[in-house]
């Protein structure tokens, strides 16, 4: 194994670090996709919902359709709402443009290390200060499911149960999931109990 110098140490810092970026990036895209997803199929359902009393045989339930369009409607506002309050937009937006800063940062600190210029203990804390002003300037910080998504992604090797748990947290254990489960479920839900 070979000695890294300090800035090739700072270098793969900063590289893990913009993947996970740009991770976290993708995963709030997500959310906000399949939260706005989930709303307009559940204000979808509702209005299907209201329309049944306008059907043969669905007139006499009027009390029931009632109650499911108000639980429904409560649920598209809470929605509404508490993806309103996560920002789950600008937070892509944060953490792309964080991640695009340290491109830009680690592609400059590559010049220094093709250089192989000795730096001295001055230089090496202004490397650190800069690294540091750019990450307090997006006040946000990646989850660990971020973080190897971009070591995934990146093409790092990683163990065979954290590939695998990375996997399940990316694709089925996430909000993104509960929001398009609920939206599928609101109108099975209804039919269920109207019929």
């Amino acid at each position: 194994m070979e000695n890294k110098t300090f800035l090739e140490k700072l270098s793969d810092k900063i590289w893990k670090t913009k993947k996970a970026r740009f991770a976290a990036a993708k995963r709030m895209e997500r959310y906000y996709y399949f939260s706005n997803v989930s709303m307009a199929l559940t204000s979808a359902s509702i209005v299907g919902v209201n329309l049944l009393p306008f059907l043969d045989g669905y007139s006499n339930k009027s009390n029931l359709i009632t109650i499911l369009t108000i639980i429904f409607s409560m649920y598209v506002l809470v929605i509404s709402l508490l993806s309103t309050q996560a920002r789950f937009d600008k937070k892509a937006e944060n953490y792309h443009a964080c991640g695009c800063e340290l491109t830009e940062y680690n592609d400059m600190l590559q010049l220094y290390i093709e250089e192989k210029k000795t730096i001295n203990i001055e230089e090496k804390k202004e490397f650190i200060r800069k690294y540091n002003l750019i990450i307090k300037q997006y006040n946000l910080n990646h989850s660990s499911i971020d973080y190897y998504r971009g070591l995934i992604e990146g093409g790092e090797k990683i163990g065979t149960f954290t590939l695998i748990k990375n996997y399940l947290q990316w694709y089925f254990f996430n909000w993104g999931v509960v929001f398009v489960l609920i939206a599928i479920l609101i109108p099975i839900i209804s039919i269920c109990v109207i019929i």
